[in-house]
């Protein structure tokens, strides 16, 4: 019992004596615990928010290209095979263009309405957000050159908005064989502004697919359905 007590007096005195040692030990704790706590709560919130915007602006699940092109009776045949909820042609095409005198490479994407649409955050979407301001809208984007010839029925656009991708999700915007080699940004033009009479791609979206990200679930269902999908791309357009 008197040796429980002196250790306690002797205790106590220890930190009295070093009271703002004890502190900042104390204040140190407490911040470490706060970090991982909020380190163990980002993760998940990360997640959910990314997965709810990927399935807002509905994300392509799968990516269908070949070197011949693709046309809409590709697109009608892949949207009715099993697994398959909504196919969706598209055309893409880097392009040179100029705006205020600055010239600019950017991917120029036709407008999407059922896959991986971009999500519109000023006015109707067009040029990207990341990349250019509101003081673009209303001026003229001119496309003095692209990578397929004679793509475009039109060469001159009006921006009238800005839009985030699912496409794009990091700083990246992908390199390209014009220009200096790097994708400067991307923009969406209406379908009809591309005088081609295929796509350049077809985006599809699997039908009640588990999309939590990083899921067992989802690697596994897209396994699944990839060797159907990968059959058909190379009976249809020769190849990939």
């Amino acid at each position: 019992m008197v040796m429980g007590s002196a250790w306690r007096k002797n205790n106590l005195r220890e930190l009295r004596h070093s009271l703002g040692r004890f502190l900042a030990i104390l204040a140190i704790i407490a911040l470490g615990v706060g970090f991982f706590g909020g380190l163990k709560a980002a993760k998940p919130a990360m997640l959910r928010t990314g997965g709810d915007y990927i399935e807002k602006t509905k994300l392509f699940d799968f990516r269908l290209i070949t070197t011949l092109g693709l046309t809409q009776e590709d697109v009608d045949y892949f949207a009715g095979l099993s697994g398959v909820e909504t196919a969706e042609g598209a055309v893409t095409v880097d392009a040179v263009t100029e705006m205020d005198g600055t010239e600019r490479t950017v991917k120029l994407l036709s407008l999407p309405e059922r896959v991986s649409v971009p999500e519109l955050t000023a006015g109707e979407c067009l040029l990207d957000a990341h990349r250019f301001g509101e003081d673009a809208l209303g001026k003229t984007l001119r496309v003095t050159r692209t990578s397929i010839d004679d793509c475009l029925s039109v060469q001159e656009f009006t921006v009238v908005g800005l839009c985030t991708s699912p496409l794009y999700l990091n700083v990246e915007r992908g390199t390209t064989a014009l220009g200096g080699g790097s994708i400067d940004a991307f923009a969406y033009a209406p379908a009809d502004a591309f005088s081609v009479d295929y796509f350049t791609e077809i985006n599809i979206r699997a039908a009640g697919a588990d999309r939590t990200l990083y899921s067992e679930a989802y690697t596994a269902e897209m396994d699944a359905l990839k060797p159907a999908l990968t059959k058909a791309l190379e009976e249809r357009a020769g190849g990939v």
